[in-house]
């Protein structure tokens, strides 16, 4: 039988195998998680077991067609490029696979994670992966055996898996949850799957036996780890048998070359590579840069950078650049100024530096340079007088090829800071300037790798990095300060996006909007003052109005609130201004708490719906309280008895308006009505008596009140009555929305599992929680025994309460600030974000150091 016939059988009968599995995969997980709850003793752990059951059971459907998909093309791939010479020629061979490249590891933020799935694969596999690598040899003739050949082997399994959850766009934590759980209850079914395999190559006569083979000279491997899982050096040769069953240990990543260690400076500190950094950070291979390289002196990768000359501690160094200095440490403090602000890197001559310039011009301007032309533009003839690096990144901006490919080889945005690493720093005047630029490589080699971004967001941002390495030289603050205005810009963007995937019709508006940011970037450079703050301002505005305004039962529960706050703010103004009378008169009290209460809201009632009446129900407050008080004249008998009538009947209108019983009218009638038959003779009750005129001038600012307006400040404890004000607005317009309160038992996360573990675990950080309060900001709530996203519609200016916008739920969701801290203590409320895009990028970058240090010492 042909060797093509062979492998497609082969290939169809692992297929078959491993779809069976992935068939019950997910309800096989979710027992498992569900088994795993009890297990856990921190609760917020407990919550994000739940939250990954509640997402497997949401998207089981959607994971089980990811994993058919995913193997399928993945197999493809995998089998066009099993050993260098073979190419099969058969259709069903050669499927292109779209988005999947087998050596493509950019999917995958945490390559740890990664290989310790795909060694617990090779684990249980054990003698049956050796087997199938041998007959995988054997099949093609070759003599070495490798399990990168084979095209059946634990990778592609554990990169269907990690796909298939990657595409749900979770965040870090759920990712690595459900990756996890998926590859670990897959692993009952790995033996069988490459026990199958085998049984179809062994009835094609493919037999897992080789000739020794005794090499004349030995050759060195270089193993990636010191383990030797699965080695058995007494079958055949132990070089075949390396290949045929590679050892990995836990810093090893998927389509990795080795990182061999770099020699020792002379000061006996281990060398940081800096490639070494970029590969750590995004897990993946060396990038083959055809970037353009200056007649000046190379600089050498392989050794430490030169900012890091003084210093063996490169994490504390980047935080202390990054602005998160730890406190002092024995042994490891340092001054950052004395280590690399004043050092001054030997300039280059005025010929090499006009040649690095002339080169970067070349690359990317789309004006010709000097060469081509017979004078140079003026400003790039003042750019090789200056020879500043600043102005030359500016100018790269300015005037970057329209038709610049971002995109590399393999599709991913390319990082034109590291391409351009040797160019930029040649043009560096110090030690502190080297370091921002292999720092703002860093930055983007892990923004360009962000898989919470769209890839057009990518390539856009890809398309900024030289106007953000120019920020960065000529404004420090750009790294350390995280509420810079670049920073907060790019951030909001990022979350702003992320949050509106379930508007469609508001994103589609938002993503022009966002267009036009760029474009507007595009055209100016970091000369602009105050550039950045006023896109910025801009930017806020648009988003907030979009998303208070885009959905009408949002933008009529904001008016509902807004409505409620000026109900709360009008009654209490009405109520002081009355107090403030009521305390110059003496006035018997259960009749003053009447008017400052009861009366009160009958004013503000009758505001809403009859400004004439309202107008007659404030001016009986004083005329009251002057008859209730004695008359020793005959003209003031003559007036009350006057006014009487017309007194009598606006306060029966204000009562009507207050839904009074009868018998509690009549009360206060009676009462009255025995105070102005007694008000003719003398009494000692009241210490003075005042005129008509008097009393009505007392209550001047009561009869002319001002109007309130929704700036005027609401005390936070006082924020509970508001909601009374703001249940009375939705019934008045028959509005349907969701309350979500921590003290009410009766909230919306009914699922007996998730209760169990939502508890109060300490307040949280209010800042830290404000910080990441915006309209757009994305969000993830437990409710209804499902995980819905959303995004936070509207945030009260007074920080009181919140709008959320969920996705398949019509009604707005009301939460209070306290409410909101409660459940995101406890998991039952995250942020889909881990941390905004560049605080993810510099927790990456700090992350990577980490582990190159450890491993350089």
């Amino acid at each position: 039988m042909a060797l093509v016939e062979i492998l497609s059988s082969a290939r169809r009968e692992f297929f078959n195998a491993f779809q069976n599995a992935a068939a019950t995969l997910v309800p096989r997980t979710v027992e498992t998680l569900f088994s795993k709850v009890n297990s856990e003793n921190s609760p917020i752990e407990q919550a994000d077991i739940v939250r990954a059951q509640l997402l497997l059971q949401e998207h089981r459907h959607e994971i089980e067609l990811q994993l058919t998909k995913n193997m399928q093309q993945l197999l493809d791939r995998s089998m066009e490029t099993t050993y260098q010479n073979f190419r099969p020629n058969l259709s069903a061979l050669s499927i292109s696979a779209d988005n999947l490249s087998l050596l493509d590891s950019s999917a995958f933020e945490s390559s740890l994670r990664f290989n310790e799935v795909t060694q617990l694969f090779r684990n249980v596999a054990e003698q049956e992966l050796i087997d199938l690598n041998i007959r995988i040899a054997v099949l093609f003739g070759q003599d070495d055996i490798r399990e990168r050949e084979n095209p059946f082997r634990p990778y592609l399994i554990t990169r269907c898996i990690f796909l298939a959850v990657e595409s749900l766009r979770l965040t870090q934590e759920m990712f690595s949850i459900l990756a996890m759980q998926l590859g670990e209850t897959l692993t009952v079914d790995i033996p069988g799957i490459y026990q199958q395999t085998n049984a179809e190559l062994e009835k094609h006569g493919v037999h897992a036996h080789l000739s020794l083979k005794i090499n004349k000279s030995a050759e060195t491997l270089h193993l990636r780890g010191s383990s030797s899982v699965g080695t058995q050096q007494n079958v055949i040769g132990s070089q075949q048998i390396n290949n045929a069953f590679p050892a990995f240990n836990q810093l090893d990543f998927p389509a990795v070359e080795d990182v061999r260690s770099a020699p020792l400076s002379p000061s006996s500190n281990p060398s940081i590579n800096i490639d070494q950094l970029f590969q750590v950070l995004r897990g993946r291979e060396k990038t083959a840069f055809s970037a353009y390289s200056p007649t000046v002196a190379a600089q050498d990768n392989s050794s430490s950078p030169a900012w890091l000359a003084n210093t063996s501690d490169l994490p504390e160094l980047l935080r202390k650049t990054f602005g998160q200095s730890r406190p002092f440490q024995r042994g490891r403090d340092f001054d950052l100024a004395s280590q690399q602000a004043q050092q001054e890197t030997p300039l280059l001559s005025a010929e090499m530096a006009q040649s690095v310039i002339r080169g970067l011009v070349e690359r990317f301007s789309h004006l010709p340079g000097p060469e081509k032309i017979n004078a140079a533009p003026p400003e790039l003839e003042k750019l090789l007088i200056e020879k500043d690096l600043i102005h030359t990144l500016g100018y790269l901006h300015l005037s970057m090829k329209p038709d610049l490919s971002i995109l590399n080889e393999r599709g991913d945005v390319r990082n034109l800071i590291r391409e351009q690493r040797e160019a930029f720093s040649a043009l560096a005047r110090s030690t502190e300037e080297l370091m921002i630029i292999d720092v703002l490589a860093m930055l983007f080699e892990s923004i360009l790798f962000d898989d919470l971004l769209s890839k057009e967001l990518r390539e856009q941002l890809g398309r900024l990095q030289f106007l953000l390495l120019q920020l960065a030289l000529s404004d420090r603050t750009f790294l350390s300060n995280q509420h810079q205005a670049a920073r907060l810009l790019l951030n909001r963007i990022a979350s702003v996006l992320l949050g509106t995937q379930h508007l469609p019709v508001t994103q589609r508006k938002i993503e022009e909007e966002i267009s036009r940011v760029f474009k507007t970037l595009s055209r100016h450079d970091c000369r602009v003052p105050e550039l950045f703050e006023r896109i910025y301002n801009r930017f806020d505005t648009f988003i907030s109005t979009e998303l208070r305004t885009q959905d009408k039962f949002i933008r009529r529960t904001v008016k509902s609130i807004e409505e409620a706050q000026i109900r709360y703010l009008r009654s209490e103004q009405t109520s002081s201004l009355l107090m403030d009378g009521l305390a110059k008169l003496d006035v018997p009290q259960h009749f003053a708490n009447f008017l400052a209460t009861e009366w009160v809201r009958a004013i503000n009632i009758a505001e809403r719906t009859d400004a004439s009446l309202a107008s007659h129900l404030r001016a009986l407050v004083p005329d009251l309280i002057w008859s209730i008080q004695p008359k020793n004249s005959q003209e003031e008998q003559s007036q009350l008895s006057a006014l009487l009538p017309g007194m009598l009947t606006d306060l029966r209108r204000g009562i009507a308006m207050l839904d009074w019983t009868q018998f509690k009218q009549n009360a206060l009638l009676n009462w009255l009505h025995e105070r102005h038959r007694g008000v003719l003779l003398p009494t000692q009750e009241f210490s003075t008596s005042k005129t008509l005129v008097q009393a009505r001038e007392i209550f001047l600012n009561f009869l002319e009140q001002p109007a309130v307006v929704l700036s005027d400040s609401i005390e936070k404890n006082k924020y509970h009555e508001v909601e009374k004000y703001l249940h009375e607005v939705l019934a008045e317009l028959q509005l349907n929305v969701v309350f979500i309160e921590a003290s009410n038992t009766q909230v919306p996360l009914k699922n007996e599992d998730v209760l169990s573990v939502v508890t109060t675990q300490g307040e949280s950080k209010s800042s830290e929680i404000q910080q990441r309060l915006y309209s757009g900001a994305p969000i993830e709530l437990a409710i209804d025994n499902l995980i819905k996203r959303g995004c936070i519609a509207w945030v009260n200016p007074n920080m009181s309460n919140l709008l959320l916008s969920l996705n398949q739920q019509a009604e707005p969701v009301i939460i209070s600030y306290e409410s909101f801290s409660h459940y995101s203590g406890n998991g039952a409320l995250t942020f889909v974000e881990s941390a905004p895009l560049i605080d993810r990028a510099v927790q990456a970058v700090l992350k990577s150091a980490e582990i190159i240090e450890k491993q350089a010492s």
